[in-house]
């Protein structure tokens, strides 16, 4: 009776979405907390006043993490209890804004207006996911209201799309090579602590489960993704079609 019990709870939808968000946005904030900010910080804030690195270099560290904590912040309040709406917050709004500040940030730094284009597209369609995430009553929301979230529900559902085959590119050569990676990450850390300062272990311990924790959603983005916002489309066409 025991294991069936337990067998019942691991197999739970609301277990996986509370377990997932909480888990991860608690070991981001953790290394944050005890790993970036008291070594890293101070180090990224005087090398802003030297002009050694650009001002917007800092922005965006500090908006990517500043993003996980209003995330927190909802969860503990407004979506506190609901794990569904906490997983596609955290899936379906939290991991692609950060992504899309991370790619804009580290690796197109001169953007075309073709790709900054994409990027707002993408911006305004998660704004009109989280907009559904957060207003209970937004099936009962008459037109235009009912217009613009199901074009921003659109946008999101052709971009999130465009944006899964891309990721899948990486995420499937990366799960195939999961176990070697994951090793050589292992090892890496060990060989690292033994010859590191003891302020830095936070940063070294936290960083390397962050990081290992990160692949693996990385590598489910590509399926986990596209359900969660055509299920997101679909449940605003038929409040659209219901409002008409």
């Amino acid at each position: 009776m025991k294991k069936q019990k337990l067998i019942r709870k691991l197999a739970n939808r609301r277990v996986w979405a509370y377990g997932l968000f909480w888990s991860w946005n608690l070991v981001f904030l953790a290394f944050m907390s005890l790993g970036f900010a008291p070594n890293v910080l101070p180090e990224m804030i005087n090398a802003v006043r030297t002009h050694t690195i650009p001002v917007p270099f800092l922005v965006y560290a500090v908006t990517l993490t500043g993003i996980p904590a209003v995330a927190v912040i909802l969860g503990l309040t407004v979506l506190r209890r609901s794990p569904g709406r906490l997983l596609t917050l955290g899936y379906g709004v939290e991991g692609p804004l950060m992504l899309i500040l991370a790619v804009r940030f580290f690796l197109v730094r001169d953007a075309t207006w073709a790709v900054t284009l994409i990027l707002s597209i993408a911006g305004l369609g998660i704004a009109a996911l989280l907009w559904q995430i957060l207003d209970r009553s937004i099936d009962t929301r008459r037109s235009p209201l009912a217009h613009l979230r199901l074009i921003g529900l659109t946008l999101l559902l052709l971009t999130g799309l465009y944006a899964s085959v891309w990721i899948a590119f990486y995420a499937v050569p990366l799960a195939a090579q999961s176990g070697e990676i994951a090793t050589q990450l292992l090892r890496d850390m060990w060989e690292a602590l033994t010859d590191t300062e003891l302020r830095w272990l936070p940063f070294m311990l936290l960083g390397g489960v962050l990081a290992l924790y990160t692949g693996t959603l990385f590598v489910a983005m590509p399926v986990a993704v596209p359900v969660l916002y055509i299920r997101s489309w679909w449940r605003g066409a038929r409040a659209f079609a219901a409002a008409r």
